[in-house]
């Protein structure tokens, strides 16, 4: 439990985050802005992630993924990226990277399906949010790339196509 006290002649504020205790001085005589110093500190910690880093969200690191990683594409790829991204961005747009798994891609993947897209369209929405989620790993953003631990196998692409060889002989 957060709270604010009075130590000497100043508030102090005390709080314990996933096991850790937060014991700081508000270097403030009044006890509203202690309580507001406390609402910050508390504030500051729920947004940072278990290894210490700030979290992202996904607009962003997806902003960045544009303007640093894109110039390095040809233009036919950044055409496509741009185009999976507009359709990714409905589906994570507002979440943190760290808690986009696998359940969000397979909701992402039903919904993508009840909207009339093909496997393959599928899979090139997933292949643009894994080389995302490599570049946040090169910004340290996060651990490991959700995307490549997610089963593909269920978006099969079409049967590959059979071609026998023609009879070229003239006669």
């Amino acid at each position: 439990m957060a709270r604010v006290y009075k130590r000497g002649g100043s508030y102090w504020i005390r709080f314990t985050y996933p096991g850790q205790e937060v014991r700081q001085s508000a270097r403030t005589a009044s006890k509203a802005t202690a309580q507001q110093f406390l609402a910050h500190a508390v504030e500051e910690r729920r947004i940072l992630d278990r290894g210490g880093r700030q979290r992202r969200t996904f607009q962003p690191s997806s902003e960045r993924f544009v303007a640093e990683y894109f110039p390095t594409l040809k233009p036919s790829t950044q055409r496509r990226y741009r185009v999976s991204l507009k359709q990714l961005q409905p589906a994570f747009g507002r979440l943190h990277i760290d808690e986009i798994n696998k359940t969000k891609f397979s909701d992402f993947v039903a919904a993508r399906k009840r909207g009339g897209a093909t496997n393959a369209t599928i899979r090139r929405d997933l292949a643009t949010l894994s080389c995302l989620f490599t570049c946040a790993i090169t910004w340290d953003f996060i651990e490991i790339n959700p995307v490549k631990i997610y089963g593909k196998r269920h978006l099969r692409d079409a049967p590959p196509r059979t071609s026998y060889p023609s009879d070229c002989r003239k006669t």
